[in-house]
C-alpha cells in the first residue's frame, strides 16, 4: 500500500480506537455521576419555574405588578417569560434571551384558585452547555484532575504511536538506504536493500535503485570488454612493429631489399594502429 494512503489510514485507525476508549472511560467512571447530576439539573429548573409561577399568581390580577416582577426575574437570571391566556392570545412577555445563548424552553400552567388562567413559556439560558456536566461531575475538583490526566495520557499514547509508526515505516528505511548509499562505490556495486519487497514508495525506490546497480554492472562489464577489445586490436600491429624494429636493430648484415621490406611492414602496422585509434576516438 502506498505511504500516502498508509499514513492517513493508520491515523484514522488510531483515532477510531481512541474514541471507544475515551467513551468507555466516561461510561465507566462518569455515567452514574452524570445521571445523578442531570436529575438535579432538571429539578433545579422545575423549582425555578414553580417559583416564577408562584410569584406571578401572588401578583395576579395586577398586570403592572406581574410585568415588574417578570422584568426583575429577567434582570437577575436572564430568564425570558411569555404569558398566554387560555385561548392562546399573548398577554405579556419579557425580553428574549440573548440570541447567541442556547435556551431551554418549558411550558407551565398557571392556576388561580384552582382555575386555569395562563399558559406560561419560560425560557432559561445555558441549558446543558457543552461539557457542563463535566464541571458538575467535578472537572475542577479531584475527579476533574484525574480526567484531564487520563485524556492527556491517551493523547500522549496516540502521539507516541504515530511517532513510532513514522520512525519504523519511513525514517528507519530511509536511514538504512542512506547508509547503503554511503558504502556504495563503483568498485563494489553490491548493495543490501532489506526493504525491496515493501509495497509502497520506499519499496519502489529500493527496486529502482537495485535496477540502477544492475545497469551499472552491465555498463562496467561492457567497458571492460571494450578495453580488452581495444587492447587486443592494438596488440597485434604493435607486436609486428616491435618485432621488425628489433630485427632492424639486431641484424648486422641485411640487404637493402630486406630493410625496405621491414620498413614497409612497420609503416603499414603503424597506419593500422592510427586507423584503430581514430575509430576508437
Amino acid at each position: 500500500m502506498s505511504i500516502k494512503y498508509k499514513v492517513p489510514l493508520y491515523l484514522v485507525i488510531v483515532f477510531l480506537l481512541f474514541i471507544p476508549i475515551l467513551f468507555g472511560f466516561f461510561k465507566v467512571f462518569l455515567n452514574d455521576d452524570f445521571g445523578r447530576n442531570l436529575d438535579s439539573y432538571w429539578e433545579h429548573y422545575e423549582i425555578v419555574n414553580e417559583g416564577i409561577i408562584s410569584g406571578l399568581m401572588q401578583r395576579y390580577p395586577d398586570t403592572e405588578e406581574m410585568e415588574s416582577y417578570l422584568q426583575q426575574v429577567y434582570d437577575a437570571q436572564q430568564i425570558s417569560v411569555r404569558i398566554m391566556d387560555t385561548e392562546g392570545r399573548l398577554v405579556m412577555e419579557t425580553e428574549d434571551v440573548k440570541r447567541n445563548l442556547p435556551i431551554l424552553k418549558q411550558k407551565e400552567l398557571a392556576f388561580y384558585q384552582d382555575n386555569l388562567v395562563y399558559t406560561v413559556e419560560i425560557m432559561h439560558p445555558y441549558p446543558l452547555r457543552i461539557f457542563r456536566w463535566l464541571r458538575i461531575a467535578g472537572w475542577r475538583g479531584t475527579l476533574g484532575g484525574g480526567i484531564r490526566l487520563i485524556i492527556l495520557l491517551l493523547l500522549a499514547i496516540i502521539v507516541g504511536t504515530i511517532i513510532i509508526y513514522l520512525h519504523y515505516a519511513i525514517v528507519k528505511p530511509l536511514l538504512t538506504l542512506q547508509k547503503s548509499l554511503d558504502k556504495f562505490n563503483y568498485d563494489d556495486l553490491s548493495i543490501d536493500l532489506p526493504y525491496i519487497n515493501r509495497d509502497d514508495e520506499i519499496g519502489y525506490f529500493c527496486q529502482k535503485f537495485l535496477e540502477m546497480t544492475e545497469r551499472l554492472k552491465e555498463s562496467r562489464k561492457k567497458q571492460v570488454d571494450l578495453i580488452l577489445s581495444i587492447s587486443h586490436d592494438l596488440k597485434t600491429p604493435l607486436t609486428s612493429v616491435i618485432g621488425f624494429s628489433e630485427r632492424l636493430l639486431s641484424a648486422k648484415q641485411q640487404t637493402e631489399e630486406r630493410r625496405q621490406e621491414y620498413y614497409q611492414i612497420i609503416h603499414s602496422k603503424a597506419r593500422d594502429m592510427n586507423n584503430l585509434l581514430e575509430e576508437f576516438h
